[in-house]
């Protein structure tokens, strides 16, 4: 959904010839999709904070960075691309 931008959730499903992309519904029903993105919590809503944006998928993104981290491990010889850095 991030390379292909529509202007609702709904517009990934639709048959129209002008909205149309079929590989959404290959991969997923619209109404399971629906149903996830109803249901998927990782944490209580009244717990977050003002200032973490990121409070909601906290626990799952530490986890998955110490993951990352244990199984990426960078060799001797590294290239930074600069024009990625601010």
């Amino acid at each position: 959904m991030g390379n292909v931008v529509k202007p609702t959730l709904k517009s990934y499903w639709s048959t129209e010839a002008q909205w149309a992309t079929p590989f959404f519904s290959l991969i997923m029903s619209r109404d399971r999709f629906f149903a996830i993105n109803q249901f998927l919590h990782f944490v209580d809503n009244s717990l977050g904070s003002g200032v973490d944006r990121l409070f909601k998928i906290r626990l799952v993104l530490d986890h998955l960075c110490g993951i990352f981290r244990s199984a990426f491990v960078p060799g001797q010889y590294v290239a930074i691309d600069e024009s990625l850095l601010l």
